[in-house]
This record gives structure tokens, sequence and C-alpha cells, in this order.
């Protein structure tokens, strides 16, 4: 495996937790690494640091998957990880709504996936990720069996990355509408034409604190 060696006057965010790697960081590149590949990461005296792909085209020329030797992102890795996101995921917020895979927060840069029910959306924001899309695909459905995967990667952060914008039906008959419950109500989202991946998960609480004010708004405005 090609390895990345950075050089000495770079800022030690990598060894503080920060994911990235941006080009005027990397002092040179030892073995050959075609892009989207992983990549080892050692700093100036060649102490291993973390493990990553690698993109000469972007600016954030390597994103960190692991803080561990890693030899592939294949369909075992990708089931590991996403079992783990399944396991945060239901022990603190449940349903079957929800972000379950967010990016670098996971360990998983450049890969979001959201869950409807049993629809899943994903998007694909970097090339190492786009990559990968069988192994990502074929380990959602070996964890969460759903019933369709929809990509909706047509979001112009990809360009950055040297990718086209692309979305459709990756596994099983995706429909255009899911309706998903939160909160006591029934919402239907738009996996095909909505913002993003069609809903956002992170305005969950905000969306409950409103109950109160809503209480008795049906019946005051003649809407029963």
């Amino acid at each position: 495996m090609a390895s990345v060696i950075l050089n000495k006057t770079r800022k030690k965010r990598l060894e503080q937790a920060h994911p990235w790697v941006y080009h005027n960081e990397i002092d040179s590149v030892e073995g050959e690494v075609e892009p989207g590949n992983l990549v080892q990461i050692f700093d100036h005296r060649r102490k291993f640091l973390a493990t990553g792909y690698y993109n000469p085209a972007s600016q954030i020329t390597v994103r960190v998957v692991s803080y561990r030797q890693l030899e592939m992102m294949d369909v075992e890795f990708f089931t590991e990880r996403f079992k783990e996101c399944l396991d945060h995921r239901e022990r603190f917020v449940g349903g079957d709504a929800y972000r379950l895979v967010y990016g670098e927060a996971d360990f998983l840069p450049g890969l979001i996936v959201d869950r409807f029910a049993d629809v899943l959306v994903v998007q694909l924001l970097t090339l190492g990720m786009d990559k990968c899309r069988e192994a990502i695909v074929e380990a959602l459905v070996k964890v969460l069996q759903p019933s369709a995967i929809y990509e909706r990667s047509d979001v112009p952060v990809r360009e950055m990355e040297g990718l086209e914008q692309v979305k459709g039906s990756l596994y099983g008959e995706s429909p255009r509408y899911v309706t998903i419950l939160e909160n006591g109500l029934k919402i239907k989202v738009d996996i095909e034409q909505g913002q993003k991946t069609g809903y956002f998960f992170d305005q969950r609480e905000n969306r409950a604190s409103i109950e109160p004010l809503m209480t008795g708004w049906v019946e005051e405005a003649g809407l029963s």
C-alpha cells in the first residue's frame, strides 16, 4: 500500500482527531496509488498516524477512515461499520427514521445514509466512497434488509472530487414518497425531489418543541 508522508511544519490536527489531510500538508507520496484507494499516513519521522483514502484532485487529499492500519474497504468493512452505526442509533434515537451514517462522525467520510422505515437513501460525496458503491449497497442489505435503496448524489460538492452528480435506484423498487412516524406524527418524505436526502433529521427536536404552540390550532382555524 502506498504511503503519504506529511511535512514537518504542518499543524498536528490529525493527532487531535481531525479526519482530513490537506494537499499542502503532504511532503511526498511513496508508492503507486490509484485515486480513491487507501493509503497509510505517516508523519515526517515515519510514525504511523492513520489510514485514509486518497484523491489528488481534491484539496482535501486524504480522508481518514481508521486510526489503525487497514488493507481495504470491502463488504466486511462496511458491514462492521454499519452494525456499529445501527447499534448507536437504536440506543439513542429509536424508531425507524433517522440518519444511520453521518460521514466523518462515523469514520465513513463522504458517506451519508438516511433511513426512512424500510427504504434507505444514500449520498456518495467523494471519490473514495463512490468507488465502494457496490460494497456499500451489499453491506446495507446485509445489515438492514431494506426494501429499497435510493441514491441522492445529485450535489455540487461531488464535482470538487472530479465526479458527476447522479441519482437513482441502487436496490429494489424505490417509491418516490415514504411515510415515516416522528413525534407521533405521520410525515410523507419525498426521497426523489426533496432537498438533499429528502428530510432534515437534525431538526427532530425543534419540530417536537413546537407541539405546545400547535395545540388547538386546527380547531381555532376552523379546520376540524
